[in-house]
This record gives structure tokens, C-alpha cells and sequence, in this order.
């Protein structure tokens, strides 16, 4: 939350302590970097995280329209590069003072270098669920080598919503569909997040 931002530069802070009542704060990191940075005469900022970004935006482009702010349009993050990723498959972007605007249209697929953005991998397999024609992710392989197969885990579950997708060592190949379901054809139930988290939150994408 924004209004928690500062928080994470006091000593000892833990914001969410429900969930973390055995341990007592976040130690001094940040603290200690915030006194330097002043020392120097220096500023600093907290710019939103791309990563995160991306499954709003994915699911702006897939389901209605979105505005995200707090963000750096200048930034150097990697997986920055969902904007242009977006574009491509068709979505709307609107860049704002400090984000964007992502708005639903038709979407189309296409090919993706997921070499310096591996962590897009499993939330752009959704975006391609939803795109008209082949979506081909190459330079995929890491992705194999997280806290699971990442690969092998979305083709697995994915399927379970109709989804066509394949894959070799390297690449994902996706034929996309306007719409998805369970092959039960009940959009509810739960999926398994094959113990890691970096999967987990992919599944709430179409929730």
C-alpha cells in the first residue's frame, strides 16, 4: 500500500505482522541505506514493480480496462518489457503521469524473446490462452529450473482450462482461444500451485 511505503525504512518495521507475529521486524538494510543516501545529499524513490504489473495487465487485456499508477515509465527493470508485450498482442496502453492505462482489445498471437524477462514466462501462457493464432515463447528454458517447471506446470494445469499448449526445452507454443473453461466445463474449482508461489498467483489471473 502507498501509504506504507515510508514504513519500510524504519528500524525493526514489519508491516504485515499478523502474518509474521515469531519474528519482530525487517532489521536495519534499509534503514542504514536510507541514512547514507541522506548523508550524501542524495534522494530516493520506491518505483512500482513491472513484475507485478503484469497480471493486472494481462488481465485488463484480457477481461475489461485497468489503470495502474506508481509507476517509473523510465525504468530500467527487465521485465519492463511487458508493456511492449502487451502492445504487441493487441492490448491498448495509454501511458499516464506516473503508469499506464491497459484496455481490452481484440488480441492476437504472437512471438516473444522471454530471454531477459523470464519471470513473464507463466502470466504471458495466460495472455496467449486469449489470443487469436500462435503465440510462440522462446529462450523459455530457465524456467525449468525455479522452485518447479514452471513449463511443465502451466501446460499441466492450463490444459485443464482447454488450453492447447506444448513445449520443448526451449520454447512454449500456444494456439489461442477466445474463451477457456475447465474441461468439465465449470469455471469453478482450484488449481494446485505445484508448492511455489511464483505459480500460484498466475491461477488468479482468470479467477
Amino acid at each position: 500500500k502507498a501509504e506504507n511505503i515510508n514504513k519500510l525504512f524504519t528500524k525493526f518495521e514489519r508491516l504485515d505482522i499478523e502474518k509474521n507475529s515469531t519474528t519482530e521486524g525487517t532489521g536495519l538494510g534499509l534503514a542504514i541505506t536510507k541514512a547514507l543516501v541522506e548523508m550524501m545529499g542524495g534522494d530516493y524513490t520506491i518505483e512500482g514493480d513491472y513484475s507485478q504489473l503484469a497480471f493486472f495487465g494481462v488481465y485488463a487485456a484480457i477481461s475489461g480496462s485497468c489503470s495502474i499508477d506508481g509507476m517509473n515509465l523510465q525504468s530500467y527493470q527487465g521485465d519492463k518489457q511487458i508493456i511492449e508485450i502487451l502492445n504487441q498482442f493487441g492490448a491498448k496502453i495509454e501511458p499516464l503521469s506516473n503508469g499506464y492505462h491497459i484496455t481490452k482489445d481484440s488480441l492476437n498471437g504472437c512471438t516473444i524473446d522471454l530471454a531477459n524477462c523470464p519471470d513473464l514466462g507463466p502470466i504471458l501462457c495466460v495472455l496467449g490462452m486469449y489470443a487469436k493464432g500462435t503465440t510462440s515463447i522462446y529462450n523459455a528454458g530457465r524456467l525449468r529450473i525455479k522452485e518447479s517447471d514452471r513449463i511443465a506446470a502451466m501446460e499441466s494445469e492450463l490444459r485443464k482450462f482447454g488450453c492447447d499448449i506444448t513445449s520443448n526445452e526451449d520454447t512454449i507454443t500456444i494456439q489461442g482461444k477466445d474463451k477457456m473453461c475447465l474441461l468439465n466445463g465449470d469455471m469453478g474449482g482450484s488449481l494446485p500451485s505445484q508448492i511455489d508461489f511464483g505459480i500460484e498467483e498466475y491461477y488468479d489471473v482468470d479467477d
